[in-house]
């Protein structure tokens, strides 16, 4: 009788020991995984009102920035646009390197095909200059 009941000891089914695995698991899951977790969600909802805080310095920086820029590109536009013109040529500077009587080709080894915008008589380049948003030459 004791070899019958060696043979049919329940506490070494496969059942029983996965069961037992899976509650063991859970019960230490319980009891130490889940309230650290929980103590760490917890500090990072206490940082939300600083980081909210942050977030408005932040856009009130920038928007600070903004302003400084716009300033500074407008200084900057009325400091290159002062001096347009040069003594003793017609061209504004920069835009020099096509003078008239020159070949209509020259526009694409100077400015490139993706610059240029075709039309029949005329060629126009946009935006190659701060002052002129586009250039058209006109040929025959």
């Amino acid at each position: 009788m004791s070899e019958n009941e060696n043979k049919f000891d329940i506490s070494k089914h496969p059942l029983v020991v996965v069961v037992l695995a899976v509650a063991g698991t859970f019960g230490f899951s319980y009891q130490f995984v889940l309230p650290i977790m929980t103590a760490k969600m917890q500090n990072d909802v206490d940082k939300i009102p600083s980081y909210e805080k942050q977030i408005k310095e932040d856009k009130v920086k920038i928007s600070e920035l903004n302003k400084k820029l716009k300033q500074s590109e407008s200084q900057l536009a009325i400091t290159q646009n002062a001096n347009l013109f040069t003594r003793d040529d017609p061209y504004p500077v920069g835009l020099g390197k096509i003078r008239i009587g020159d070949s209509i080709e020259n526009l694409i080894t100077i400015y490139g095909v993706e610059s240029l915008e075709k039309k029949d008589g005329y060629w126009t380049i946009k935006n190659v200059n701060s002052i002129f948003n586009d250039i058209t030459y006109y040929y025959n």
